[in-house]
């Protein structure tokens, strides 16, 4: 019986066992990540629409509806009463209730932003509590990772 070449099957057969083993890790490895950014994107979604269902603005220092929030003065360094830190009338009213600057709209955008996109949002107005769930594609999967987040206002 001739042996010759044995070795180089053998040795190719170990190339590609080892070769299956590091896709397997990569794509492992990419699932992974794209948990995290979807976690990542789903808990600021979620805390940008409760900061806007609560009618606070970008940075969650100025209110958009108008009213006062305590210490916004003083960690601005504007007297109280400032004019450049509330907005009032009519432009406030359209910006928290439509035009997409509600708590799923804004939570749309910041998702987007962070490479994620909103599958799923629910707000809640008398609470001030919103339910986010966002998606990221996997490159090498057909299934997208998923995360879930919960916001409200404090306390």
């Amino acid at each position: 019986m001739n042996e010759r070449g044995a070795g180089t099957i053998a040795a190719m057969g170990i190339c590609l066992a080892l070769l299956g083993f590091s896709m397997t890790g990569l794509i492992l490895a990419q699932a992974s990540v794209a948990a995290v950014r979807a976690a990542t994107a789903a808990d600021l979604a979620a805390l940008a629409g409760a900061d806007a269902l609560r009618g606070l603005g970008p940075g969650g220092a100025t209110p958009l509806s108008g009213r006062s929030v305590p210490g916004i003065a003083m960690l601005s360094g504007s007297p109280p009463g400032g004019d450049r830190l509330t907005e009032t009338g009519a432009l406030a009213s359209a910006r928290v209730r439509g035009g997409g600057d509600d708590g799923c709209g804004v939570a749309r955008r910041v998702a987007l932003r962070n490479g994620g996109v909103v599958s799923t949002c629910a707000a809640d107005e008398a609470t001030g509590i919103l339910r986010v769930e966002t998606e990221v594609a996997i490159p090498a999967l057909p299934v997208p990772a998923t995360g879930r987040a919960r916001a409200g206002p404090p306390g």
